[in-house]
């Protein structure tokens, strides 16, 4: 008398592997979803504590830091140390210092390669400031851009928004960022 083996079929192994295959590739979706989520809050928390610190250098000083251009945010404080040393304590984990540079950087992209928050004074339409990001992408000039008007200008309130900005530091494809 023979015995019946049981063991699987070659159907039956492939639609296995298969679902395995097809939640693998939903997870690793929503862990990306969620890191850039985390991504632009840990960006708009650096920016929102930059900007304390350079509201207790506008207390101290009158006005804001003067810049021809956009800069990058950490460079305003060259020369300054308390500006320095609150930038440094308040955009901890996302500033450091690179020989005598302070530099403040988002929360997107390569680690070993750094982008910086940079800042533009006046912002456009505006008598205050305004700090960029390139967002997700890692690059200027795309929608994912994110601008904080801490006093907002002559159209927008002050608030954070997702757009495009130019090297001039004006924006289009403006939208408010949902906090």
């Amino acid at each position: 008398m023979k015995l019946k083996k049981s063991c699987f079929t070659l159907v039956e192994i492939l639609m296995v592997t298969g679902m395995i295959c097809l939640i693998a590739a939903l997870i690793a979706v929503a862990y990306n979803g969620v890191y850039r989520s985390w991504a632009t809050r840990n960006t708009i928390a650096t920016m929102k504590s930059a900007h304390l610190a350079l509201d207790k250098y506008m207390l101290e000083n009158g006005s804001y830091p003067q810049a021809t251009s956009r800069t990058k945010l950490g460079s305003l404080a060259s020369g300054n140390k308390q500006l320095e040393h609150d930038l440094l304590q308040n955009c901890a984990p996302y500033a450091g210092k690179d020989g005598s540079t302070v530099k403040v950087f988002d929360d997107f992209g390569d680690k070993d390669n750094i982008v910086e928050i940079e800042y533009v004074f006046p912002a456009a339409n505006s008598t205050s400031f305004a700090l960029l990001s390139r967002g997700k992408d890692g690059a200027f000039g795309t929608d994912d851009d994110i601008i904080y008007l801490p006093a907002g200008n002559n159209t927008l309130k002050p608030g954070f928004y997702m757009g495009i900005t130019t090297t001039d530091g004006s924006v289009s494809d403006i939208e408010p960022l949902a906090q």
